[in-house]
């Protein structure tokens, strides 16, 4: 799997050294560094990706994800709000902002989002669990972490 991500980040490398105006592949590069761990470089990135093409939701949800990786829901919550806000049919960016949610204790609205993407994708099973997590979690005492 890493030698496959290595593979990719060098094509993308390729694809901005040739077309450094291209948004969609410093958006994929930083989703590429995001899964090797690399938040910083993702979000250089995701950040040149948005400046490129400001309208591009997906740039968001990933910056959304790398905010929520570094424990920062509420930034990652208004990244997801401006991807969702861009594209209203987003299934992930619904999915990622209830996981933000749920990390901080807003059951409610993570149930309503995750409701969301079901709605829009009614096999994405992900959702479904994570619906019912939340459920689950929806009226129990908070522990201290």
């Amino acid at each position: 799997m890493a030698r496959r991500r290595e593979g990719a980040i060098q094509d993308y490398d390729e694809a901005i050294r040739l077309d450094p105006q291209n948004a969609e592949a410093y958006c994929n590069r930083g989703r590429a560094y995001l899964e090797q761990g690399r938040h910083y470089d993702a979000l250089d990135d995701l950040d040149e990706s948005i400046r490129l093409n400001p309208e591009f939701a997906e740039a968001y949800n990933n910056r959304g994800l790398v905010y929520s990786g570094l424990q920062h829901n509420e930034r990652a919550i208004e990244e997801y709000d401006e991807a969702l806000r861009l594209d209203p049919d987003l299934v992930s960016g619904y999915k990622n902002r209830g996981k933000a949610f749920f990390s901080l204790g807003q059951y409610q609205r993570a149930i309503k989002d995750f409701g969301q993407a079901i709605r829009l994708d009614p096999q994405y099973t992900d959702a479904y669990n994570n619906r019912g997590l939340a459920i689950y979690n929806l009226g129990r005492p908070q522990r201290a972490i």
